[in-house]
């Protein structure tokens, strides 16, 4: 059967120039570049086509006001090339069950008691009856966040954006693929595709293996990769490493998270520090910090502990004439997709420093948050 990594050998992916006997009108070659640019980040090679593949493409494609003006055009496209692939490869492809773009009516919900209310239904319809979710209102993300609990103990964490098309007489999601798998222990369940939203426009798509994340990062409507990642760990993408983690605030203990404790213990130890006048911390004091601030902002948001610790910090660099003091309160964003700093340069610093690494190497698991989860009768819990 026609699968992904057959489709994509027919044509140069640096040029997309397709093979003398797979012909192909030049003007649909901006959505058929499209197609094989989100085939390449979204899907493996042996994954095969399917109607139900073929929509999902359609339904990111929506997300794009850009495509949402030439859905039409967009859907006869790609189904012309994809025609000429399977008579190139005497493939048959039924096309009777694809959900077409121009066949999608895309309603964008502006009032979050509905958009909570069809999401809630949404999920409901969509998981066990035993299995337990929360909804939780991102407002900086504006994201709908559903932290689910299956009854083996597994988690998944899913994004919800306002786009919302009607399939069978009823609203659901335009985009359902958003998600996030966890197992029992609160680690990614390996060899598990897990796909997150790290900004507008912007879909990282990734496996984890024992720890190491295999992956894409794809922006923009022709889906074109950013950067790709082969076994790298969480912490050395900084833009994934703060997406994923303000996610798991939403239910993760924050004593048994070794990120946050190790930004509470080293701002804690840096306070120490100067306040005896240790001449190596007064050069330091400027990036721990950064690291706090931006952990406050971005991961912790509001955390009164932390919030105290940084103003602590900042009230100890004052009373230090030799600290440089940083130009600005806030870690701010560079671009779209990088960061000032990573995520744990503390872990830099000599052995008279906490050390984060040390940290994460011997914390105890990571424990669920004790706030419980609204079982599928109840109002979805908005208040953390």
């Amino acid at each position: 059967m026609l699968n992904a990594g057959r489709i994509l050998k027919s044509i140069s992916p640096s040029s997309y120039e397709f093979s003398e006997s797979v012909t192909t009108d030049p003007a649909d070659i901006g959505s058929v570049a499209a197609f094989l640019s989100w085939l390449s980040y979204s899907c493996d090679t042996q994954d095969l086509m399917t109607a139900e593949l073929l929509s999902q493409f359609f339904q990111e494609c929506m997300e794009y006001p850009h495509w949402q003006q030439k859905k039409k055009s967009l859907g006869e496209e790609v189904r012309h090339f994809l025609e000429a692939i399977c008579l190139h490869q005497d493939e048959v492809f039924d096309f009777s069950d694809v959900m077409w773009p121009g066949q999608m009516q895309i309603i964008e919900l502006e009032h979050l008691p509905d958009w909570v209310d069809v999401v809630s239904s949404y999920l409901t319809s969509q998981h066990h009856s035993q299995e337990k979710f929360r909804l939780i209102h991102d407002e900086g993300a504006q994201r709908l966040i559903a932290v689910v609990l299956k009854t083996n103990g597994e988690i998944s964490i899913r994004q919800f954006s306002r786009k919302f098309s009607v399939r069978n007489g009823a609203l659901a999601p335009l985009r359902e693929d958003l998600e996030l798998h966890y197992n029992s222990r609160l680690e990614f369940k390996n060899e598990v595709a897990q796909k997150i939203e790290t900004a507008p426009f912007t879909t990282a798509r990734f496996l984890a293996q024992d720890g190491q994340l295999f992956g894409t990062v794809a922006r923009g409507y022709f889906f074109q990769k950013l950067n790709s990642f082969s076994g790298i760990d969480l912490s050395s993408s900084p833009k994934l490493f703060y997406t994923i983690r303000r996610l798991e605030q939403h239910f993760i203990k924050r004593e048994s998270d070794p990120f946050y404790q190790a930004i509470v213990d080293g701002t804690e130890h840096c306070i120490r520090m100067l306040k005896i006048g240790d001449d190596e911390f007064l050069q330091k004091a400027p990036d721990v910090l950064s690291q706090a601030q931006n952990a406050l902002e971005h991961v912790f948001i509001g955390d009164k502990l932390l919030s105290l610790l940084v103003r602590d910090l900042q009230y100890t660099m004052a009373g230090s004439p030799v600290v440089n003091l940083p130009k600005t309160t806030a870690v701010k964003q560079k671009e779209e997709d990088t960061w000032l700093t990573t995520p744990i340069t503390i872990a830099r610093q000599n052995q008279r420093t906490v050390n984060p690494a040390k940290n994460l190497a011997k914390a105890q698991p990571r424990q669920w948050t004790q706030a419980p989860l609204a079982p599928h009768p109840r109002e979805p819990d908005l208040t953390n």
